[in-house]
């Protein structure tokens, strides 16, 4: 593995994180993830990088009901 990709692995990680605190309440982490969010996407940290922060980043810390909801909606 190379060191770039744990270097993204870890900005991803903390983007997640920034995310949970959020969602747990704790606003203060929001700018954190607003700067680190557009940290990431200037970076050009590459396609699988960007595939994650718009695909699967925005389901962190949904119920299942939450996520099932959509895929029964269409």
């Amino acid at each position: 593995m190379k060191i770039g990709s744990l270097k993204a692995a870890d900005k991803l990680s903390a983007l997640i994180k920034c995310r949970e605190e959020i969602r747990a309440g704790n606003q203060e982490f929001s700018t954190a993830f607003a700067i680190h969010g557009k940290d990431h996407r200037k970076a050009g940290e590459g396609a699988l990088s960007w595939i994650f922060l718009e695909e699967f980043l925005p389901t962190y810390g949904k119920t299942l009901d939450e996520l099932t909801e959509s895929i029964f909606a269409k």
